[in-house]
């Protein structure tokens, strides 16, 4: 039988599973869980290991290996492993930072070249939009329930998430990380979904919302688009994440600015410093509302800027917080204090160095926008990593290598659907 790999059922079901994973790991309660993270981190190599061995198959049969994409992953992976040996010698290395650094990368690469070949590069990602969508859809109903009618949790989890601390759950799908917080002018429960707490909820929302406004294809009817907007919108405004917020308003001023006629550009670019005014009052707002959180991130920010000044090539090792810990205000390193990290740029600034950071969060951003000539993509993503604390996620490396690999390889004329003979692959 002969079918588009594209269209292959095991395909579909690796990339599903790849999809589900990255959501799992995206700093999600039970990726902190002691016990369900080693699980989740066995299982997850498992499903790398045969994603690619999948696509050396499929990348072999049709011989589809170009230099190019070679050349980048020996150029990678000898890079990485120069690191990883400073690293190990040091003490700051550790397996899953091994994973998320060396190993991963070269796969996820190798997953998203073999779709650019048949010509579905965005698969993964649209998949993983349409998971964050479905767990937000959730989120929401719950999030209803236990803030209108206080229904009562149905289980404690026990996450590591700067302190050990047990978190209600309501059926395993709903976890009460934080407390309620004033946000305009509202007093609101925060809905961090299965996330350790809202502003990482925020950062996969905000994530899906910008894959559906600059990545999809406008293929779909447009109500169903209007559906998926508006659920993640709803979703982020639960979330109370005042950089959620900033993002989503700014992801909406760009891509009406890109899909409107020349006329209606003029009148949105006169409203440019309306949209500014209302940035600038949710800044404020979180000033003057949250000033804690705020204080930290910008606290954050110049101790990671002073650590890494002191090892800026190759920084003072992944794991090796307390390098960033000495510059912060000493008021946060008292008993009980919040001495966690909340800025992933600037962490990995400090811990990984300016060199590694350049190749997994800066150049790839740059690269992607030379190709494809779209600048808010990259822009607003590098906006989450300033302010969120992602930089060793799956999910962020993940893009960071879809953003290399559509630079090298989305051809348009170059990418045909492959066609395969399932038993000759077997």
């Amino acid at each position: 039988m002969v079918t588009k790999l594209h269209e292959d059922y095991l395909y579909k079901f690796i990339n599903a599973l790849i999809a589900f994973f990255l959501f799992l790991t995206a700093n999600t309660v039970y990726w902190y869980n002691y016990n369900f993270r080693n699980k989740i981190f066995g299982c997850f190599i498992i499903i790398c290991l045969v994603a690619i061995f999948y696509s050396f198959m499929c990348l072999s049969f049709y011989k589809r290996f170009s230099l190019k994409y070679v050349l980048f992953c020996l150029g990678y992976f000898g890079f990485a492993f120069l690191l990883f040996s400073k690293n190990y010698y040091d003490g700051y290395s550790s397996n899953l930072l091994i994973v998320v650094y060396i190993l991963f990368p070269i796969t996820i690469f190798t997953w998203i070249y073999l779709q650019f070949c048949i010509g579905g590069g965005n698969d993964l990602l649209l998949v993983f939009k349409n998971i964050v969508i479905f767990f937000a859809l959730l989120s929401l109903f719950i999030y209803f329930l236990v803030f209108f009618f206080h229904i009562s949790p149905s289980f404690f989890l026990t996450i590591d998430w700067g302190s050990q601390i047990n978190v209600p759950g309501y059926m395993g799908l709903f976890f009460n990380t934080q407390n309620t917080v004033s946000f305009l002018g509202l007093e609101l429960l925060r809905n961090s979904g299965i996330f350790t707490e809202a502003p990482m909820h925020s950062f996969v929302l905000t994530l899906a919302l910008l894959i559906v406004l600059f990545i999809e294809k406008p293929t779909k009817i447009k109500k169903t688009i209007f559906f998926e907007i508006l659920i993640l919108a709803i979703t982020l405004v639960t979330t109370t994440s005042t950089t959620g917020l900033f993002i989503c308003i700014l992801a909406f001023y760009f891509y009406f600015y890109h899909h409107l006629s020349h006329y209606l550009r003029l009148i949105l670019g006169l409203l440019l410093p309306v949209v500014i005014i209302v940035l600038i009052n949710l800044l404020i707002s979180k000033y003057q509302t949250g000033y804690g959180s705020f204080s930290v991130r910008l606290d954050d920010m110049k101790a990671g800027y002073d650590a890494w000044i002191n090892h800026p090539f190759l920084g003072n090792g992944w794991k090796n917080e307390q390098a960033i810990q000495q510059y912060m205000l000493g008021s946060r390193l008292l008993f009980n204090g919040n001495s966690g990290l909340s800025s992933g740029f600037f962490a990995s600034l400090a811990l990984t160095g300016g060199i590694q950071t350049i190749i997994l969060f800066v150049l790839p951003y740059v690269l992607y926008s030379f190709k494809r000539k779209k600048y808010a993509f990259p822009i607003l993503l590098f906006i989450l990593l300033i302010n969120t604390i992602v930089n060793s996620t799956f999910i962020m490396i993940t893009i960071s290598m879809y953003m290399y690999a559509s630079f090298f390889f989305d051809n348009g004329a170059n990418t045909i659907p492959i066609e395969m003979n399932k038993h000759q692959l077997i």
